[in-house]
């Protein structure tokens, strides 16, 4: 829910809409090109190419969590994937390439060391949740 569609709610929390708002604002700064790239590139990447881009979307992931904190990113991806899905069968495809790839481990091996930490406010969820 946004921050528009909360306040035309009558949420009176003002403390908890500002922090939506907040998100809402961070979330609309971060570039999402990169992820989206390697989205369209692996729903028709051969089996043995899936763990490739899966590691190279969970880095990408963890990068912008360890720069905008946890919420602002997943409302970027949101927007992302809803313009990315509105192509009739794109959203099937990417589901369809998900199935095909094996398990596969966290980003861990990502290197982040070029990035600086968000400050611990963006990851501290206000007291309704955040969520996209």
């Amino acid at each position: 829910m946004t921050s528009a569609e909360l306040v035309q709610a009558g949420d009176r929390d003002t403390v908890f809409v500002r922090r939506v708002r907040m998100f809402e604002e961070i979330a609309a700064t971060i570039s999402t090109d990169s992820l989206a790239r390697l989205y369209v590139a692996a729903m028709d990447a051969p089996v043995e190419r899936g763990p490739v881009y899966q590691q190279a979307i969970q880095c990408q992931f963890g990068r912008m969590v360890r720069q905008y904190g946890f919420i602002a990113p997943k409302k970027a991806i949101k927007r992302m994937e809803d313009s990315l899905f509105a192509v009739p069968g794109s959203r099937k495809r990417w589901l369809q390439a998900q199935d095909r790839w094996p398990m596969f481990g966290s980003g861990a091996e990502c290197d982040m060391s070029d990035l600086t930490r968000a400050p611990d406010s963006l990851n501290n969820r206000p007291l309704k949740m955040v969520w996209p």
